[in-house]
């Protein structure tokens, strides 16, 4: 019934607690990307009528969570926060601008470090497909996507219009063109 950005949380959606820990750092003014029920996200906005302004970026189309930041190309002048809208995080964005900054990061992703462990013995072949060792129930370390990016604005110069890019795509051609990405870990 609801996209995952109007499901409540605590008396209030998740893209309003999204917005609330920008509009605790000075944030005024934010883009949405639209598509799938859009018409609903328009009328919780409409309805909601609040103290910041929200623009759309209606998506005729899926063009994937980078694939519309292309109508932003003549709008942004400065570095941007890029945030899936179905993610709470709770995190410093000025210590993340900082980082960015301090780094000169083209674009800077937030990741948590996750940890996960295999519940079974993991077998070793060597080359001829024997047994070499087992490996009981072994931990791997990760740093895992929130979803959450800091952008500089001239990334979106990447992009194709009406092009679909999720972000993984994007971060490989802005790698293709040496642009320098950073990973930012923030507690579990």
């Amino acid at each position: 019934v609801l996209s995952k950005p109007l499901i409540p949380i605590n008396g209030k959606t998740v893209i309003e607690h999204i917005i609330d820990s920008f509009l605790n750092y000075g944030s005024k003014i934010f883009y949405i990307s639209l598509n799938y029920k859009s018409k609903i996200l328009k009328s919780f906005f409409e309805e909601l009528n609040p103290d910041y302004k929200v623009s759309y970026l209606q998506e005729n189309k899926p063009l994937g969570t980078a694939g519309s930041l292309f109508k932003l190309k003549s709008k942004i002048k400065s570095p941007f926060f890029l945030t899936n809208s179905d993610i709470v995080l709770d995190i410093d964005f000025w210590d993340l601008y900082n980082f960015h900054k301090h780094n000169r990061s083209d674009i800077t992703i937030v990741v948590a470090a996750k940890e996960f462990q295999v519940p079974y013995g993991v077998c070793e072949l060597n080359t001829k497909g024997e047994l070499k060792k087992i490996n009981e129930k072994p931990k791997f370390d990760f740093f895992t996507n929130t979803g959450v990016y800091l952008i500089n604005e001239n990334i979106i110069n990447l992009l194709e219009k009406n092009n679909k890019t999720d972000m993984d795509q994007l971060i490989k051609i802005a790698k293709k063109n040496k642009k320098k990405i950073k990973i930012n870990p923030v507690s579990d």
